[in-house]
């Protein structure tokens, strides 16, 4: 369920009732006082801001029973894109941005760290096509890792097709070069997968370093970034596209992974409810047969 869609104890209250065990609260959850770019509203939707403190959201997960997994992802380096799906922009429009987004993220640092939850993700930021702020991001991320190592955070990155961090290649290049115990990796397999890439070579490669993952599917479009026709990605419900779930959860096994898969799905002409359980079950057969 989209952070826009109910007020946020009634969606959580609805996770729980649907079976699930965990949530990440995505894209910053706007509830919890955090901004969230303009654009990516729904057209014509109102939305009310409110705020949820970190000892308030405690409480509403306890009360649940569900645990938080995770938050995030924030953007690292230069401005998010102007509409979701669009790479990143690598430069920030002035140093006092910068320092803005930096002051963010550690915001939602500390935030994490007083709600008891362990793990940040991240997004890269960045356009894949323009490598020469690799080291723009290299430095960003060493400032964040060290904020995170005080406040005994791990942060997470993650693959995104549109952005600097891309691929297994690129989200060990960079955990290599930081070389802190508090950068691992959020390892989304959709997002792999619609690049083409193998997603069960990739989890073997990036062993030791995962420490979330997201559930989700893909098929290859063919376009720029593993777009297909329309410039839009193909995500349909687990099971349906192209990633060997079978092959990946052996694989995940296989390195010793043993944490969270959170389903990720942007629903259909039916919702997001329908989809996101039709994946819970197919999800749930794939590990009865690990």
């Amino acid at each position: 369920m989209m952070w826009y869609t109910l007020p946020f104890k009634e969606r959580v209250d609805r996770i729980a009732k649907l079976g699930f065990k965990g949530f990440q609260p995505w894209l910053l959850t706007a509830e919890l006082g955090f901004k969230i770019p303009t654009s990516w509203f729904p057209k014509g939707s109102e939305f009310e801001h409110i705020e949820v403190t970190p000892r308030k959201l405690n409480r509403i997960a306890q009360e649940t029973g569900l645990e938080i997994t995770c938050f995030g992802p924030h953007y690292v380096l230069g401005e998010p894109p102007s509409f979701w799906g669009d790479p990143g922009i690598p430069e920030f429009k002035s140093e006092k941005r910068k320092r803005e987004r930096l002051e963010d993220i550690k915001k939602l640092i500390t935030y994490s760290r007083d709600a008891n939850v362990n793990i940040v993700t991240l997004f890269s930021g960045g356009d894949p096509r323009r490598r020469e702020y690799w080291s723009q991001l290299l430095d960003l991320t060493r400032l964040i890792v060290d904020f995170a190592e005080k406040s005994g955070i791990t942060l997470a990155m993650e693959n995104m097709p549109q952005l600097l961090v891309d691929d297994e290649i690129s989200l060990l290049k960079l955990v290599k070069e930081v070389g802190s115990k508090n950068l691992k990796i959020n390892f989304d397999p959709k997002n792999l997968n619609a690049l083409g890439r193998h997603v069960p070579d990739a989890v073997r490669k990036l062993r030791g370093e995962i420490c979330h993952t997201h559930a989700g599917d893909s098929i290859p479009g063919g376009g720029e970034f593993g777009k297909g026709p329309g410039g839009k990605w193909i995500i349909p419900v687990v099971g349906k596209g192209t990633v060997p779930y079978l092959e990946y959860v052996r694989a995940l096994k296989e390195i010793g992974y043993d944490g969270w898969m959170v389903i990720e799905y942007s629903g259909d002409e039916r919702g997001f409810e329908l989809g996101t359980m039709e994946s819970k079950q197919y999800l749930e057969s794939v590990l009865s047969k690990i």
